[in-house]
């Protein structure tokens, strides 16, 4: 045999893998490896590696040393090699200009592709090398492992990489899956809808879902969807209400003994009152409803040695609108908790979460992975998705629910095609799974209709092996986003700054828009830079992650948060006014070290009784920041004062 031909022959070999040795699970597995020495060029190795690929496989795999550049050259022809069914010479699949590579890549053999001694690599190199093999993933929808010695961890078992293993089940639903495991499928949508907003995922885990105990409904906590718990209407009660209006004197909070109507002293007026008892005039007291400026202090979170309070216990609703039996509308939840979910997961009947963390780190197991999360990330766990979360201290943050409806980036219009949240900042979490036996029983529990359920089961309901689909959770980290601004005059509206919105059926309305203010240059020429005075028929909460917000210096602090309801005005506090209005515009920059953020909606919202009294956070000055304004109307003087 002449050198040649020992360079394109192959060897064949036979290697046993005993699947959880010792243990009653255990089986036997056979994995052919053919050695065809990265040689493209023999007929006869052509056809026997083909017929090999004839056989009924699962899946096949390409491994290629990364530091030899032609290795790595040379997976794009054998890919196209082994992967072609028919009997004609590679060339004609290269060659063939009605080709169609999506079409192919639709229906192909699953392929996996490895790359070793990554390790060998320098750092400044590996972008530049990992680009090598980036058609494969684009061609032939092929996954990707690279392998360095120097993290184990990568390739374990149960790790990040067992994802790229999803490819190799060859139906959604065989008649028994890969390693016995159960397909189960997620629908984020309804089977008829249009392909672009289509959503589901496989999920191939241990023992399915449905393998749990009765549900039982438990406490509520602060969790409602009752938007009317407390009334919009000062002055009107409930029919069923009692009619009596005799106030108590020398307290400083009551509830009216009318329900749903809180109130607060605000002045003394004998004409206005009735008399508790005919020696004097009682206090007056002042009704909250939605359609004042409302600003909450920081939400206090619980003491560990005074309670142990988890995220799902941790949950308060704040405010929200809409029915969540017709899957129309939002809520705004405030999450505070000092410890980890124990045996416990929750997943969500009735929408979306949106998760902002202000304080403290988030562990967040999921049936797709593990996310962590931490102050200036967010995440999004679409309905249904059963996930579990682990602290690390006090934690405290916001979380937008919207029903019926999904995230999705908002549509760039002149902008462009890029631009705000590019979508491949978006991380997605890797396969990770755990066959745990839980004796006392894993509690899971479910919000539904705004209700709270839970149930028992046997193990970890974090038994996906692998997956695939395009329905999961997801997180994105907000230093990312590319900042769209006004360049020359006149302030751009906050749309601008839009990270994801939950679209309504009315065109360019959402029932929901996640918006940040993040740092930035501000250069506006003969402008007032802050946020300007507004009245908007959209509901607009605001909360801040660090720092300050720029069109207030004080009073709105990281953790708290404030609701502006529809039509209601709003805008910079005087001290801002002032000083803006003086300024020297010079180009600057503008919320360094700060992010403050707004959910908006198109809904009116209505305030719960913990967000009007029990959390015991509002801020009853908050209306006095405006009081300082002043008149500065000239009359005589078209010519305004201050600096141009």
């Amino acid at each position: 045999m002449t050198a040649k031909e020992k360079v394109m022959s192959y060897v064949r070999k036979m290697l046993v893998h005993d699947y959880k040795e010792g243990t009653p699970e255990e089986k036997t597995y056979y994995i052919e490896l053919w050695d065809i020495g990265g040689s493209v060029g023999s007929a006869s190795s052509v056809k026997s590696t083909r017929a090999v690929f004839y056989n009924s496989v699962n899946g096949i795999i390409l491994v290629h040393d990364l530091t030899n550049k032609k290795s790595s050259q040379n997976l794009y022809r054998w890919s196209l090699e082994v992967l072609n069914r028919d009997l004609v010479p590679t060339g004609v699949l290269v060659t063939n200009g009605d080709y169609d590579r999506e079409q192919f890549a639709d229906n192909q053999i699953p392929l996996l592709v490895i790359g070793t001694k990554l390790d060998q690599i320098h750092e400044t190199k590996r972008h530049e090398v990992l680009t090598r093999t980036a058609f494969l993933a684009e061609d032939f929808n092929a996954e990707e492992i690279n392998l360095d010695c120097t993290n184990p961890r990568s390739s374990a078992a149960g790790s990040s990489n067992a994802v790229k293993l999803s490819r190799f089940f060859d139906k959604n639903n065989p008649q028994v899956c890969p390693y016995n495991l159960y397909a189960e499928q997620l629908s984020g949508s309804a089977f008829t809808c249009p392909r672009s907003t289509n959503k589901r995922s496989w999920l191939y885990r241990i023992l399915p879902s449905v393998s749990h105990k009765p549900f039982e409904s438990i406490d509520q906590g602060h969790v409602t969807h009752n938007w009317d718990e407390v009334g919009p209407d000062p002055n009107q009660a409930p029919a069923s209400a009692p009619q009596h209006d005799v106030l108590q004197r020398k307290t400083d909070l009551v509830l009216h003994p009318r329900p749903h109507t809180y109130q607060l002293p605000l002045r003394h007026d004998a004409s206005l009152v009735k008399y508790d008892d005919n020696t004097g005039p009682a206090v007056l007291y002042r009704r909250f409803h939605t359609t004042e400026q409302l600003r909450w202090k920081p939400f206090e979170i619980p003491k560990t040695s005074q309670k142990k309070v988890d995220f799902v216990s941790g949950l308060h609703t704040l405010c929200g609108a809409g029915d969540i039996k017709s899957n129309n509308g939002l809520a705004i939840h405030i999450f505070l908790c000092n410890t980890s979910m124990e045996d416990r997961c929750f997943y969500n009947s009735d929408g979306d979460f949106l998760i902002v963390p202000q304080k403290g780190k988030l562990l967040i197991y999921t049936e797709f992975g593990k996310m962590l999360l931490q102050p200036n990330e967010i995440c999004v766990i679409q309905r249904g998705m059963r996930f579990s979360v682990d602290v690390f201290e006090e934690t405290r943050g916001y979380i937008l629910e919207v029903y019926g409806v999904h995230f999705e980036l908002p549509d760039l219009g002149p902008i462009g095609a890029n631009g705000l949240a590019n979508p491949r900042d978006f991380l997605i979490p890797v396969a990770w799974y755990e066959d745990r036996q839980v004796p006392g029983g894993y509690t899971v529990i479910n919000k539904y209709q705004g209700k709270l359920f839970a149930s028992k089961q046997s193990v970890s309901p974090f038994n996906v092996v692998a997956w695939h689909g395009n329905y999961t959770p997801y997180k994105y980290n907000l230093e990312n986003f590319m900042v769209i601004n006004a360049v020359a005059f006149d302030h751009a509206d906050p749309s601008i700054f839009t990270v994801l919105t939950a679209k309504s059926t009315r065109p360019g309305v959402a029932i929901a828009d996640f918006v940040i203010f993040p740092p930035r240059w501000g250069v506006a020429n003969k402008t007032f830079r802050p946020p300007y005075y507004h009245r908007n028929c959209m509901s607009e909460f605001m909360g801040l992650i660090k720092g300050h917000y720029e069109a207030k210096q004080g009073g709105f602090l990281p953790g708290g948060g404030s609701l502006h309801s529809a039509m209601t005005p709003h805008g910079p506090d005087a001290d801002c006014f002032e000083k803006a209005s003086k300024a020297q515009l010079a180009p600057e920059r503008i919320a360094d070290g700060t992010m403050a953020f707004m959910f908006e909606s198109s809904l009116s919202l209505a305030v719960t009784k913990w967000g009007l009294k029990t959390c015991n956070c509002l801020d009853e000055n908050y209306y006095k920041c405006w009081e300082p304004l002043r008149s500065h109307f000239t009359p005589n003087s078209r010519n305004p004062t201050g600096s141009k």
